[in-house]
């Protein structure tokens, strides 16, 4: 909206439907190099992806197969780039999805969060993202798993001392991972916490030759 290339506001609204994806409960992979489990001593991180719409898997859902399914997203980005020594992205985004499956089981799921990516002389930065589920529900026959109202939080710490060098520092406080399990069916409109909460954090540098 503001039509600069060092600083600008873009505005989104996304909706979709079909029945090419993934469950949101059991986000599927799918490797270059290894069909199925790789060997010991392998590795396809960087040649894999996972096909996931949602972003939060549940430990122990039901695999299931999607009939039909209808997503929307919306989103506010303001993108600034060398004001000074200040590069920053700041985004507000939301966004839902109602999941119909072969075995007769639905999925919905509606969540909005910020995010805030800072640098300062393209050297040091940030960045950081909040989020909060609305929505969470699984149902099935008629009853339905609350995988609660969650709040997610992450924050990573950037130095990039030379052009092709970086190092990052990650850290997930009291992340909130949901749980399903047959006894958490219960009649609809009972609220459940079938989730645990974890804190964690990496380390990582990366060199590009």
């Amino acid at each position: 909206m503001f039509r600069k290339t060092d600083n600008d506001l873009w505005l989104g609204l996304e909706y979709e439907h079909g029945n090419d994806s993934a469950p949101i409960l059991t986000p599927q992979k799918s490797s270059f190099i290894c069909p199925t489990t790789c060997p010991t001593g392998v590795t396809d991180a960087s040649l894999s992806f996972t096909n996931t719409l949602g972003g939060r898997p549940v430990a122990g859902a039901p695999v299931e197969t999607v009939k039909n399914f209808n997503t929307y997203s919306w989103r506010a980005e303001w993108a600034v780039a060398d004001r000074g020594p200040h590069s920053w992205v700041a985004m507000v985004q939301g966004n839902g999805t109602k999941q119909d499956y072969r075995s007769g089981a639905s999925a919905e799921r509606s969540l909005a969060g910020v995010y805030l990516r800072y640098f300062y002389m393209r050297t040091y930065g940030f960045y950081a993202s909040y989020a909060h589920d609305f929505k969470y529900k699984y149902t099935r026959n008629g009853t339905t798993a609350d995988f609660g109202h969650n709040n997610n939080k992450n924050i990573t710490l950037l130095w990039n001392p030379a052009m092709n060098v970086s190092f990052h520092f990650v850290y997930n406080p009291n992340s909130t991972n949901a749980v399903f399990s047959e006894a958490s069916l219960l009649p609809p409109g009972t609220n459940v916490p079938n989730s645990n909460t974890t804190s964690s954090w990496s380390f990582g540098m990366e060199y590009s030759f």
